[in-house]
């Protein structure tokens, strides 16, 4: 059964620095498994979808082990403290009671998807406004994992960019293609930089 998870989605108009009033907000604290009454033990605790990322990472945020009580602050504290590390798109928990215990003890697992590793992003398509402005807007240098809502993220910068250098209806798109001599990815880029012009007069009518 499901206890809490949260995915990329609930934060592309928030941010991270807002993930702990997202989660306070989540209907997932106003629907409390019943698990969390019986203080059951934890028999196992069970990760899974690492590909890159070492478990280690993962344990190191952990606030109990193994036979340790199951408690509600800090399963709920287990998402927020892996979703900050900014490795993961989602983060699900789940448990499962261990037959004949009564629900006295349960198996947790902790599901995750990792977010693509970013070895190069490219800017491709760019006449009129320099690589350099468009990887400042978009601060390249500190993204180091990338998913398809910090994509969209990016494009709404870069077109916002455009807007203020008053080149209307800009196009973006983007492609992401595997490296082949690392575990990453490359992004790339493509501006069509639309149209170019000036707002000269502004007439009201009635």
């Amino acid at each position: 059964l499901c206890i809490f998870k949260i995915h990329t989605s609930s934060f592309s108009h928030m941010g991270i620095k807002n993930t702990k009033a997202a989660l306070s907000r989540s209907p997932l604290y106003e629907n409390i498994p019943s698990i969390f009454l019986k203080k059951p033990t934890i028999e196992n605790i069970f990760i899974e979808g690492l590909e890159t990322i070492n478990i280690q990472v993962i344990l190191a945020k952990l606030p109990f082990f193994v036979g340790d009580i199951l408690e509600r602050k800090k399963t709920a504290s287990i998402v927020k403290n892996i979703f900050s590390l900014g490795y993961f798109s989602d983060v699900n928990l789940y448990y499962s009671a261990v037959p004949d215990t009564n629900e006295k003890k349960v198996n947790l697992y902790i599901k995750l998807k990792e977010k693509k590793r970013v070895s190069s992003i490219k800017i491709a398509g760019n006449e009129h406004i320099s690589e350099e402005t468009i990887e400042k807007k978009i601060n390249t240098s500190k993204i180091n994992w990338i998913d398809d809502v910090s994509i969209l993220v990016i494009i709404e910068k870069i077109k916002k960019l455009y807007a203020e250098k008053q080149y209307y209806k800009a196009e973006v798109t983007y492609d992401i293609k595997k490296n082949e001599t690392s575990n990453a990815v490359d992004v790339i880029i493509t501006v069509n930089e639309g149209v170019f012009g000036k707002i000269r007069t502004i007439s009201f009518k009635g």
